[in-house]
């Protein structure tokens, strides 16, 4: 029941990763489509994250197909360690994210100068 709430509030993109770690080997190129439309769209546009998420895949796939090891089931380092080249470098991190954080900023600010007028 709580992952079915967890899916109404954040979309597909919970089953997604569940899918992803737990059931690589069940993963279908409509997974992929699906999880790249839960992406940022900056992300998609700008930085072909599509592509980086297909290398990724790949790459967990690969292991999963060498040792037998679900992503969930290998040490985190390990995992950093395998998708570190395909890692959102700084500019990618800033350019997806921090509009994101204008805008939330920019709401507070409005909300606060908002009441304090109402005073």
């Amino acid at each position: 029941m709580e992952e079915a709430k967890e899916v109404v509030r954040k979309g597909p993109i919970i089953w997604l990763t569940k899918k992803l770690l737990n059931h690589i080997d069940s993963w279908t190129y409509e997974d992929t489509a699906a999880w790249v439309s839960c992406m940022n769209w900056r992300a998609r546009l700008f930085f072909n994250e599509k592509e980086k998420f297909a290398k990724r895949l790949e790459v967990l796939e690969q292991v999963y197909d060498e040792t037998g090891q679900q992503p969930a089931s290998l040490p985190q380092a390990e995992l950093d360690k395998l998708l570190k080249p395909y890692k959102p470098g700084w500019l990618q991190v800033g350019v997806v994210s921090f509009p994101n954080d204008i805008m939330g900023a920019a709401i507070i600010i409005i909300a606060i100068w908002y009441h304090s007028g109402q005073s």
